[in-house]
């Protein structure tokens, strides 16, 4: 039973994750410099808005986290641990 735990875990734990940012316009294209900078200004090519990079950088991750995290509480559920 540990093996086929094991095992079934290993299957579910190759997941692709995809972190896409989002302006507060639904714009996912933003103008930027080629090797951005964290203080480099990146703008939203929609609504104009503006942001650093070290800003959409951590946010990126901030989403990145979240999704392994919800993912592994999955992985576990799904394989019968509480």
């Amino acid at each position: 039973m540990a093996a086929l735990r094991c095992a079934s875990l290993m299957e579910a734990m190759a997941t692709t994750f995809s972190v896409g940012i989002t302006c507060s316009c639904g714009s996912t294209k933003f103008d930027r410099p080629e090797n951005p900078r964290p203080s480099d200004v990146i703008t939203c090519q929609r609504c104009g808005k503006k942001t650093r990079w070290d800003q959409l950088v951590k946010k990126a991750g901030e989403q990145a986290v979240k999704q392994v995290k919800d993912a592994m509480k999955d992985v576990f559920r799904r394989a019968g641990f509480q």
